[in-house]
């Protein structure tokens, strides 16, 4: 018997997830907003999440988010306690529909280049993917608050990579494509930096890629620390076994070997040479 059981089973049994204000209408275009990204994590939370699933949601909050602006011709100029208006929201938390069916409004081109309380455009939220970058603005961040919701949400950034796509979406619609206030916002924020990862972020033309770069940077070390530590058990286990004659060498490489490969990492060449 399988384990995990299919998105489809588990939605039978606990039920697929709704937008939180599916029972009551939103407040504002800023609620719907909001919803969608508590969707996506009650999704994670009761099955997953799935393509099929994350679509309903996706759907049903553009359809909300247009009955709000058909009912209020301002929706999408007002702010939040932030002063982040609707665009800012959905780019920030990379919900690439909300912020395609924001952009296709009026309203919208009269305030793309909107700032929040920060001084953060919706581009430059986008750049710094916060949803996505949260631990390599913090990497040794362990407050459970913080990283539950981004563990758990996160199956459905890593299907849909949406940041790329409401970076091109935010461009095309001419907003103003500036990286600095970005850059200042993140090396202010984000102080555990190496000094070498505060100057790739200083220089870079391109903060989305150079942020997702360090991100692949400290999640490769993350890994190879885990196999450096399997190694020491390994380590522990066999050699009294070595020296006893029981086991040999190439069979604590071969385990050792295995532990890089189920890491996804290549095995150092010495392991080759030793066979």
């Amino acid at each position: 018997m399988r384990f995990r059981q299919s998105a489809a089973a588990m939605i039978a049994v606990f039920g697929m997830a709704h937008p939180v204000w599916s029972e009551a209408p939103p407040e504002d275009a800023n609620d719907v907003v909001r919803g969608l990204s508590k969707s996506i994590y009650t999704a994670g939370e009761l099955t997953g999440g799935d393509q099929e699933e994350w679509t309903v949601l996706e759907l049903e909050s553009v359809r909300a988010l247009e009955a709000v602006a058909a009912s209020d011709k301002s929706a999408f100029l007002k702010t939040d306690k932030h002063g982040r208006t609707p665009l800012i929201n959905a780019a920030a938390n990379g919900l690439y529909p909300l912020v395609r069916a924001i952009l296709d409004s009026p309203q919208t081109q009269q305030d793309l280049n909107a700032t929040d309380d920060d001084g953060l455009t919706a581009y430059h939220h986008a750049l710094l993917s916060l949803n996505i970058h949260l631990q390599v603005c913090a990497p040794d961040a362990n407050n459970p608050f913080a990283l539950v919701p981004f563990y758990v949400s996160m199956p459905y950034y890593l299907d849909r990579n949406p940041y790329p796509k409401v970076l091109k979406a935010l461009q095309d619609a001419g907003a103003d494509t500036s990286q600095d206030a970005a850059k200042s916002y993140w090396l202010e924020n984000c102080p555990n930096q190496s000094p070498r990862q505060r100057e790739m972020v200083s220089e870079t033309t391109d903060l989305f890629a150079t942020l997702s770069t360090i991100q692949l940077e400290l999640e490769t070390a993350a890994k190879r620390q885990k196999v450096e530590e399997g190694i020491e058990i390994l380590e522990l286990v066999m050699r009294p076994s070595i020296e006893a004659g029981k086991a040999t060498q190439d069979e604590l490489d071969s385990a050792i070997e295995t532990l890089y490969r189920e890491a996804g990492l290549t095995p150092p060449s010495t392991l080759q040479d030793n066979k």
